[in-house]
């Protein structure tokens, strides 16, 4: 058995969910950990730590690790071993339209309706990759994020993935499972799991495009991504670029003092019928 250890890390809409099926169907049970959220009763912005630590089975055993809640103090379980961290990133917009897509969707098909791609963008912090990452694998509490400069989340980000095995544009899926593959010696080839076509055919659903998009909407989805964007391009696309221009503290503070009255606004939407 190969003692590397694969620490796949789940960006939201960035084939992660194609990445963890392939694996829970080719390894024995103990031999990938998917760990569940730390705790449903409070707000994980209290904890640093936000998965739940406990084993599926002997440490030795598992062979790879994946999910939304896993952070870089998961290794600490795995002392001696050799640990390949790999991320799948996407073009800021299209993630941001996939995951809108996705919400309506899977609203739908629950009997609730849906809402406009405004409402969706003004609920979610701005660069929710960015936020995702330094919350949930650097493991930094709310309000030291709110405290940071944006060039100062840009340095802990560069730092922290320029300690990655592999980062790779989501079009990289197919490479990034090979590689997986070979090392663990499974098959390899993983069929495609969550997709907009799949959920298509149970819905009826005209998924939004970037086309469909006002001048002022897309104005603020550039403000608002300016920072995933740099990460994007850099690290998944390695293009020599800069960060020249990202929502200040002042407006991300706005922004997330706002967040919850665009939350509660966006719950209210999506519980009226259709034909309410």
């Amino acid at each position: 058995m190969s003692d590397t250890l694969f620490c796949v890390l789940h960006v939201p809409k960035c084939a992660g969910r194609t990445i963890e099926v392939h694996l829970g169907r080719h390894l024995e049970a103990s031999g990938f950990w998917r760990p569940e959220k730390r705790s449903r009763r409070v707000p994980l912005e209290l904890f640093s730590r936000k998965y739940d630590k406990r084993l599926p089975g002997p440490s030795n055993e598992i062979r790879a690790v994946s999910g939304h809640f896993i952070g870089r103090s998961i290794e600490r379980n795995f002392r001696g071993r050799r640990i390949k961290r790999v991320i799948l990133l996407r073009k800021p917009a299209d993630l941001l339209l996939s995951w809108y897509n996705f919400r309506m969707m899977r609203y739908i098909s629950a009997g609730l309706a849906p809402y406009p791609f405004s409402l969706h963008l003004r609920s979610l912090s701005p660069d929710p990759v960015a936020h995702f990452l330094l919350e949930r694998w650097l493991e930094l509490p709310l309000w030291t994020i709110m405290a940071m400069r944006t060039a100062k989340k840009a340095e802990l980000l560069d730092e922290a993935l320029s300690r990655f095995d592999f980062i790779g544009d989501i079009g990289d899926c197919d490479r990034l499972v090979e590689l997986i593959s070979q090392d663990l010696h499974i098959e390899s080839g993983a069929e495609r799991e969550n997709t907009q076509e799949a959920w298509q055919e149970r819905v009826s659903w005209r998924p939004l495009c970037e086309e469909d998009l006002s001048d002022e909407t897309k104005s603020m989805l550039a403000e608002l991504t300016a920072l995933d964007d740099y990460l994007w391009r850099r690290w998944a696309l390695k293009e020599p670029v800069s960060l020249k221009a990202a929502c200040s503290r002042r407006r991300f503070i706005a922004h997330e003092m706002q967040r919850p009255y665009f939350e509660l606004r966006r719950r209210r939407r999506r519980s009226k019928r259709p034909n309410n």
